[in-house]
């Protein structure tokens, strides 16, 4: 027997029976040969039994022991786990680890690990010849033998365990956690109940045909609570109304269709409580079986019946003749493209009891179909059931489903389908049809029908919505389309209107319409005999029937209201009928019908210009020759109206006087024949106007409303009394009218000025040409062109209608009113200042150019006086002319243009161009609340922030607004005005004004004699771009010659930065902040509490008195400090900055003065007479984060006299100096 002691023991045995314990400690016990007795004691130890029955004993305390594989490895040994008193069986938690296995007891940090309890195979089992322990035994007699400890091992615990089986019949109970289950060889039994978690079964190591692998359910698993899903290759078996499931890795063989009989599969069957048995094909049958959420169901090879159940549930049959079952309350589901593509096949949608085949609703979505239960939101959306070209059929490989067959024994085979799939609901659908003879029926809403192939049928009739019928994919010759109306509808209901090549067909009283595309050949005058036409007849249910002729015929035929009715290349009659028609009869020899009551007709230009036409304009009964007035159009000399005296009617004849007069080609008319027989030829037209020739003509009217239109040539023409009309051709016109002699208009293709006693001025054609008014108010009006209309004395109204026009109102209360395209509002001619807002669409007073009124104007031209120009939230052009002048754009991409003298030009929002032209301008910036950016150097386009992208040009002056703006001048005097807020302000070249404003402004005035103003705020005077020597004292108040960049001027300047050069700033009494940048500094602070920072060269620093910050970086060389300030309690500070610590600074005592090193470097400042007075101190040194107060640095002086300062590169302070410096730094330093 050996015992240990309480440290760390090695024990080794002798060749016979020995006892080895180890007591405290982590000790290494080996038994040698004979029957050992191995006790660890407390702590960890390892354990080697070797040959003979050995025992070895562990209990409660005794750590985490290791038993190491067995040396002996005699078949009959015999080697036991002998478990102290207080161990119970059901204490012992048995995990698996590889080949060994780890033995806790529960409630406890005590463990046993056995190396090679398995064999060294995945499979491996207990009884093998390194195995170290045969058998368990407990204090109360009970003995586990290794299939016991083996059983153990294939049960989990409460945890996520991981268990692998062996290579016999082993039955592995994961228990609760999510656990990963092994089975490996042998017919295992994997045991799963309510709480065990979301267990895996992995793929099965035994390829063997004739295993049985069961998954056994615990008591309280019933049958019909499983809910079994496939996941590809693998299934979810869970437990409906808990979390619990079992994953099965490889149940169906890993190919899309494959089945539950492969290899891989590594359960046979399901076991349950009370006795039921689940072969392979009833688990494959519950996996055909969706639950009560959104499935995704994947057959096999085999016949399977897919059920989707409740939820909107995706569905693959594969191969085999599959039967899909669906039913009110089952969702949305889809049935996916078939990958069965026999021609044999013969798959099944199979609707459940309580459906009836009334009740579907079957529309086609391109491909597809989509099966609806109506009043439900039940549907099946079945992929492919159509060949993928636009008008395939049901016919075709890829169609998952080929039948439907319902409860009451009712089948409806593909054709009965397809039937269906052509017949619409009562909501808007899209029908397409197949290359068969189809019979499609749109019914309620307003449905898109596609016939495609076969001669098809259209269904249509009352309360049918507005159909619409797509242009036809079958260009034979010999197709017979038809549109048969429902019982119900009588040809005399039927209105018909051409739209294009298509015709809308409506059944009057109604709302219901059908549009047919392409009825016309797509060209202007097309006729329905066209490849593309759908439909080629109408069918009534009287037997009546429509060919394309009769068709045509009621297309040319209007309706009560506004019709535009287009004819064919063919001899139409053309019938407008009530209402204000448009007609066009393109080719043939058409005839128009017109009567009382039909309303303002016009016959449009003709496109048929054959010589040999014969057009006619039939007048109906109860029109007499004696009631037509011909004249010729108010708003177009070429157009002849016919107007019916005593009535609102009247039909315009265009370009019956075109060109050449009525024998013109355009001219739509050749003869006018009234019902008593009379025919008007197209020369006794002529005799009903007063037109004139192409001489130079007198024209006198009567005392009516005349019609005056000289023609060409300079005519003379006088209306006398009555309201007249003149047409004007030429310039050089006489219109003569007296007084009070009625309100007379001018119609003039040509410029033109209203003579006296002529009111209204119209300017036609679309040629530019301008038009003055006279004394009277006169009304002018542009035509399509660019005019200038200008209103003279008088309140005139100016309307440019299109074209960008000029409208110059003159004297007295205009109103302007732009019309189309880009006009202005012209005051040029004014000389007293004008005030013009575009933005106001009433009255204005614009001074100057008296009560005016703008409408549609969208630039204004002021004119030489001091004129104020203001713009809209559009794109607007103001352009002052003469004068001092404010032009404010507002929103909108404005452009400028202040002309002579000195203008003030506000762009406001948008990206504007702001040009100052002649004279000191400014651009303004006041009204913007975020930053402005503006450099007078940049005279193309310039982002600058709120302003937008604006382009300067011939601009002196910059104001910004009262946000952190950036402003620049260029190389002329500039003035720029920072205004509120945090502003830059850069001067360049130029004897600028620089004006900060409030805020903390930064003021640059570049070369030049500059004024620099900082007004409100902590201002900086920046010289930083300076490479010459700069002088700047803020003591002065006068102007002074700073040397390197001119004779500056201060206001209100609180700190300076200085540039390149050997600077010299002076402060002033208050608190300032002295920058020098680079160069060798002359920097002192005077009174008030200043900072100071020289930056690069070696400078020199006075503080004067107040408290006073002296800043210093790593690399700015050797400054020298002078701090002489006497005042009790002063607190002067050496600052250096980030990048010095306080272990790399070194001080030494030299002459009168201290000198302050960065170790490592050349950098130190000397601060002069520091050993003369102590008013020649600065208070505190600080680096890092910490401080140094005066009365501490002798410490630190004394304790580095002892060393020499490191070498040149040592950033750190040797270790042979640290031992004695750093308690110094550390105790000094706080």
């Amino acid at each position: 027997m050996a015992n240990g002691t309480s440290g760390n023991d090695y024990l080794v045995g002798s060749v016979g029976a020995d006892g080895l314990y180890g007591l405290a400690g982590d000790d290494t016990l080996k038994g040698d040969a004979g029957n050992d007795t191995l006790e660890g004691g407390s702590g960890n130890d390892m354990l080697y039994g070797e040959s003979g029955n050995d025992t070895y004993v562990f209990g409660k305390g005794d750590g985490a022991d290791e038993i190491f594989y067995d040396s002996d490895s005699s078949s009959t040994k015999l080697n036991t786990l002998l478990f102290k008193e207080g161990i119970t069986p059901s204490e012992l938690v048995v995990t698996r680890s590889g080949s060994a296995i780890l033995v806790s007891i529960a409630g406890t940090t005590d463990s046993v690990f056995i190396n090679n309890f398995f064999s060294s195979s995945s499979n491996g089992t207990p009884s093998n010849s390194s195995n170290p322990v045969q058998q368990f035994v407990f204090n109360d007699g009970t003995v586990w033998n290794l299939d016991r400890i083996r059983l153990q091992a294939m049960t989990g615990g409460v945890g996520d365990d991981t268990i692998v089986g062996t290579a016999l019949a082993d039955t592995i109970t994961g228990g609760a956690g999510n656990d990963l289950l092994y089975g490996y060889d042998g017919n295992d039994t994997y045991v799963f109940g309510k709480g065990d978690g979301a267990d895996e079964i992995a793929s099965d190591y035994d390829t063997s045909s004739g295993k049985l692998n069961t998954l056994l359910f615990k008591a309280g698993v019933a049958p019909s609570e499983l809910v079994v899903t496939r996941s590809g290759s693998a299934i979810l078996v869970s437990i409906a109304g808990t979390t619990d499931s079992v994953f099965i890795n490889n149940f169906f063989s890993s190919s899309s269709n494959g089945t539950p009989s492969n290899s891989s599969n590594p359960v046979q069957q399901f076991v349950f409580n009370d006795g039921t048995v689940w072969n392979l094909d009833r688990i494959r049958l519950q996996a055909m079986t969706g639950g009560v959420g959104d499935d995704t169901i994947v057959g096999t090879a085999l016949a399977d019946t897919i059920t989707g159940g409740a939820g909107n549930d995706l569905l693959y049959g594969y191969d085999g003749n599959d039967t899909y079952v669906f039913g009110k309350g089952d969702g949305a589901d889809e049935i996916a493209s078939d990958y069965d593509t026999s021609s044999g096949k013969l798959n099944t949608l199979l609707f459940k009891a309580g459906v009836a085949p009334s009740e579907l609703v079957v529309t086609r979505s391109g491909s597809a179909i989509l099966v609806s239960i109506a009043g439900t939101t039940d549907s099946v959306f079945i992929n492919n059931f159509f060949s993928s070209s636009s008008n395939g059929t049901p016919s075709n490989s890829s169609n998952p489903v080929q039948q439907f067959v319902f409860n009451d024994g009712t089948v409806w085979n593909l054709d009965r389908i397809r039937l269906q799939a052509m017949t619409g609901g009562v909501g808007d659908d899209t029908i397409v049809g197949t290359a068969l003879a189809d019979t499609i029926t749109g019914g309620a809403g307003n449905d898109l029908l596609y016939g495609y192939d076969g001669n098809d049928t259209y269904v249509f009739g009352k309360g049918d919505g507005a159909d619409e019928i797509a242009s036809d994919y079958d260009t034979s010759s010999g197709k017979l389309n038809t549109l048969l109306f429902k019982a119900g509808v009588a040809p005399s209901e039927l209105v018909v209107t051409r739209s294009g090549s298509a015709i809308l067909v409506s059944i009057a009283g109604t709302t219901d319409s059908v549009f047919i595309n392409n009825f016309f050949s797509s060209s202007s005058n097309g006729t329905p005999s066209n490849s593309s036409n759908p439909v080629q007849q109408f069918v009534f249910n009287d037997g009546t029937v429509w060919n394309l002729d009769r068709i045509r015929l009621q297309a040319m035929t209007g309706g009560v209201g506004d019709d535009t009715i287009v004819g064919t290349a063919l001899a139409d009659t053309i019938t407008g009928g009530a209402g204000n028609d448009l007609l066009y009869g393109y080719d043939g020899n058409d005839t128009y019908v017109f009567g009382k009551g039909d309303g303002a007709d016009e016959i449009a230009s003709d496109y048929n210009t054959s010589s040999t036409k014969l057009n006619t304009l039939q007048f109906k009964a109860g029109v007499l020759v004696t009631e037509i007035i011909a004249t010729h159009s108010s708003t177009n000399s070429s157009d002849l109206v016919l107007s019916i005296a005593g009535t609102a009617d009247s039909i315009t004849i265009k370009n019956y006087f075109y060109s050449t007069g009525p024998n013109n080609a355009y001219n739509p008319i050749q003869n006018i024949v009234f019902e008593d027989g009379t025919i008007w030829t197209l020369d006794d037209l002529v005799n009903h106007t007063f037109v004139g020739t192409s001489a130079a003509d007198t024209l006198t009217g009567n005392a009516g409303d005349d019609y005056l239109s000289g023609g060409a040539g300079v005519d003379s023409m006088a209306g006398g009394l009555g309201d007249d009309m003149y047409v004007v051709d030429n310039s050089s016109d006489v219109v003569t009218e007296a007084a009070n002699a009625g309100i007379d208009s001018v119609f003039s293709t040509s410029s033109f000025t209203l003579s006296a006693n002529v009111e209204e001025l119209y300017l036609v054609g679309n040629a530019a040409a301008n038009g003055a008014g006279n004394a009277l108010n006169n009304w002018l009006s542009g035509n399509s062109a660019n005019n200038l209309l200008m209103g003279l004395a008088g309140n005139d109204y100016l309307f440019g209608d299109a074209g960008n026009d000029i409208l110059r109102g003159g004297a007295g209360n205009d109103e302007m009113d732009g019309g189309y395209g880009t006009d202005w509002a012209d005051y040029s001619d004014m000389t007293a200042a004008v005030a013009v807002d575009l933005g106001v669409t009433i009255q204005q007073n614009t001074n100057a150019g008296g009560l005016d009124t703008l409408h549609s104007i969208e630039n204004a031209r002021g004119g030489s006086a001091n004129d104020m120009l203001r713009g809209n939230a559009i794109a607007n052009a103001l352009s002052g002319m003469a004068g001092n002048d404010s032009l404010l754009g507002f929103a909108g991409n404005d452009t400028l243009d202040g002309g002579t003298g000195n203008d003030t030009l506000r762009g406001g929002l948008g990206n504007d161009v702001l040009n100052g032209g002649d004279g000191i301008d400014w651009a303004d910036y006041v009204d913007m609340t975020a930053s402005v950016n503006v450099n007078l150097n940049i005279t193309t386009v310039q982002v600058t922030g709120a302003g937008g992208s604006d382009t300067l040009t011939n601009i002196e002056n910059v104001r910004a607004g009262s946000a952190n703006d950036n402003l620049k001048g260029n190389a002329s005097d500039n003035v720029l005005d920072g205004q509120a807020g945090n502003d830059a302000l850069f001067g360049n070249a130029g004897n600028d004004n620089l004006i900060g404003g409030a805020g903390n402004d930064i003021l640059n005035g570049g070369l030049g004699n500059d004024s620099l103003s900082g007004g409100d705020g902590n201002d900086w005077a920046d010289y930083f771009d300076s490479t010459a020597a700069v002088s700047v004292d803020l003591r002065l108040a006068t102007q002074q010659n700073t040397v390197g960049a001119g004779l500056d001027i201060f206001y209100n300047i609180e700190n300076l930065r200085g540039g390149l050069g050997n600077d010299t700033l002076n402060g002033s009494v208050y608190a300032n902040a002295l920058v020098g940048q680079a160069g060798n500094d002359f920097m002192v602070g005077n009174g008030g509490n200043d900072t100071l920072y020289a930056g690069l060269g070696n400078d020199t620093l006075f503080g004067g008195t107040g408290n006073d910050t002296y800043q210093f970086n790593r690399g700015d060389g050797q400054d020298t400090l002078t701090d002489a300030d006497a005042t009790v309690g002063n607190s002067d500070t050496l600052a250096f900055q980030t990048g010095v610590t306080n272990s790399q600074l070194w001080l030494t005592h030299t002459g009168n003065d201290l000198v302050v090193s960065v170790i490592g470097t050349t950098d130190k400042v000397t601060i002069k007479n520091w050993y003369v007075s102590s008013a020649n101190h600065v208070e505190s040194i600080t680096a890092g984060g910490k401080t140094l107060a005066d009365g501490n640095v002798n410490a630190l002086v004394a304790a580095m006299s002892a060393f020499s300062p490191p070498a040149a590169g040592q950033t750190t302070l040797p270790s042979s100096y640290q031992t004695a410096l750093n308690p110094v730094i550390a105790a000094n330093w706080v």
